[in-house]
This record gives structure tokens, sequence and C-alpha cells, in this order.
């Protein structure tokens, strides 16, 4: 999916999620693949974290996981109204975390 942030379009896809960067996310916020996605439904700090990371790695960035800093209530919006149009496309998920 697409997250529109800060006047950018960056690409997010959970599936595309490599081992390197779970153990990254593991090792850095303590999160497991279902602590993750549990993580990202209920608002979690760290889960927030991680796919912001996750978010700017896979959109060719350079990103430190332990010194990102955004505001939450903003980038929660952000990923939201990017999950929309996938859960109104019918793909037969509800969970926003699936591409």
């Amino acid at each position: 999916m697409k997250i529109k942030w800060e006047d950018k379009e960056y690409d997010f896809n959970l599936n595309e999620l490599t081992v390197a960067q779970a153990k990254v996310i593991k090792v850095h916020c303590g999160l497991t693949l279902v602590g993750l996605e549990e993580g990202i439904l209920a608002g979690d700090a760290d889960a927030l974290r991680a796919i912001y990371w996750l978010m700017k790695v896979q959109s060719g960035e350079q990103s430190n996981i332990d010194t990102n800093d955004f505001k939450v209530m903003p980038f929660l919006v952000a990923f939201g109204e990017a999950a929309e149009p996938e859960a109104a496309e019918g793909n037969g998920s509800e969970n926003p975390t699936e591409p």
C-alpha cells in the first residue's frame, strides 16, 4: 500500500517483510510477527515504530529504528487512510497490515 506521509508517498507491504527485517524488529522492538500485527491494531508504540521504520526502508530510505521519532496520531491516520482503499477493493482481508 502507499502511505502519504509528510508530503511524500511511501511503500508499505508487510507481506514483503524479510527475515533480516523481522530480526531487526524483534531485537529492537521485542516484537514477533504476531506481536507486530497485534501491536499495529492496538496502536502499540513499539509496533508503530517498527512499521514506520519498515515503511522508510521499503521505500529506499535510510532509517534508524531506535532513533525515529514521529507524531503518532497523524501517522495512524495516514496508515489508516492508506489501508482503506485496499479494504474497499475486497481483497478478502479487513486487516490493515496486509497489502
